[in-house]
């Protein structure tokens, strides 16, 4: 039999306040006909906790910050870093994407993603992506504001967002 539980909550279902680092978390597993539900609750307000349906199962826990939250960067890293290499895959030439590269390149050079070997003969930038063991060209060009406009512009749009207004004199 397969149990589907949905995972920790990160408040408290008797009081809806907010779980932080170091409260003790008590689950309770609860079954109503064919359909289990896992309440989630301090510990200090058990006893407040009403129970509607076959009561199942109880356990104990200490809440930490799941590692999703921890790892915001790394998972903006890891997008950054699959966006990039697909963007450079053989046969996948679009000039257009060029300022995009570079700025996604170099982003992952500080991040120390890729490693820069200097330039190629026909000028463009050459890195080393060592998970891959892939050597890249990225075309190089001028980074002005217009570099960086279009940048959040092509990013905007990855993400969703609309791009935002130019405001005057920020040429």
């Amino acid at each position: 039999m397969e149990l589907p539980l949905q995972p920790l909550s990160s408040r408290c279902c008797a009081t809806g306040v907010e779980f932080r680092p170091g409260d003790r978390v008590v689950s309770v597993l609860v079954r109503d006909d064919d359909d289990f539900r896992r309440l989630d609750c301090l510990e200090s307000v058990e006893g407040d906790l009403q129970i509607s349906g076959e009561f199942l199962c109880r356990w104990t826990r200490t809440y930490k910050v799941p590692a999703r939250e921890l790892n915001a960067d790394r998972e903006l890293r890891f997008t950054a870093e699959s966006l990039f290499l697909s963007l450079t895959e053989e046969g996948n030439p679009v000039e257009e994407n060029a300022d995009l590269k570079q700025f996604l390149a170099l982003m992952l050079e500080r991040k120390r993603v890729l490693k820069n070997r200097g330039r190629s003969s026909g000028g463009h930038l050459q890195f080393f992506h060592a998970a891959s063991n892939r050597m890249v060209e990225v075309p190089s060009g001028e980074m002005d504001a217009s570099f960086f406009v279009g940048v959040r512009d092509k990013l905007g749009i990855l993400l969703g967002e609309p791009p935002a207004p130019i405001r005057q004199g920020a040429q």
